[in-house]
């Protein structure tokens, strides 16, 4: 049941009209169909403060180094998990 609603609220996230939505608060559509370089778009209305439209694949994120993950899961540790 829990995995039925899941699937549900998961295809009501995609769906075209919330992914248009979803960039009018700043957030990146997974749907190659939806663009961030409209008129009213903050991707737009930021431009001027560094933000971009499109990010580079050579300017992505690439993964933390095995060392950064461990540190991250000593300081929750120490930190959250008690």
């Amino acid at each position: 049941m829990e995995k039925n609603a899941a699937l549900e609220f998961e295809k009501y996230l995609l769906s075209p009209d919330v992914q248009a939505q979803a960039v009018g608060y700043g957030l990146r559509p997974v749907s190659g169909e939806i663009t961030v370089d409209h008129q009213g778009s903050p991707f737009v209305d930021w431009k001027d403060n560094g933000v971009v439209t499109v990010v580079e694949r050579t300017t992505a994120m690439r993964n933390p180094d095995r060392d950064v993950l461990l540190a991250l899961l000593r300081w929750f540790d120490l930190n959250i998990a008690q």
